[in-house]
């Protein structure tokens, strides 16, 4: 796996793969971390429904028996540190356990160099 600064990272580095719409594009995005093609899907452009009835889709998704959440990295222009929202909506009253799951999976987030 190779991480990219921003100083080394270009758009062309990357693949372009052309899909009909966006559930055929949150689709290929499962497809793309089940082959082992790509280690995380970053949401853009897309409904959230599209994409999650994707990842928790029973025959092609990528969803475990392990407790499924999400984090978001804000860069505020205003603020001198990135803000990391974990878990918006999908684990509506988490128990303790859950959060400190949470809080686990969303630290490992500030070893990313790229960051």
């Amino acid at each position: 796996m190779k991480f990219y600064t921003k100083k080394d990272h270009s758009i062309n580095d990357g693949i372009v793969i052309d899909v009909k719409d966006e559930r055929a594009a949150a689709y290929k995005s499962v497809e793309l971390v089940n082959m082992g093609e790509a280690d995380f899907i970053m949401k853009g452009k897309i409904q959230t429904a599209d994409l999650l009835k994707a990842v928790v889709d029973k025959e092609k998704g990528i969803r475990t028996d392990k407790l499924m959440s999400h984090f978001a990295i804000l860069e505020v222009p205003t603020y001198h540190k990135l803000l990391v929202i974990t878990d918006g909506g999908m684990v509506m009253y988490p128990n303790l356990e859950e959060k400190k799951e949470d809080n686990r999976k969303c630290s490992r987030c500030y070893a990313i160099p790229w960051l």
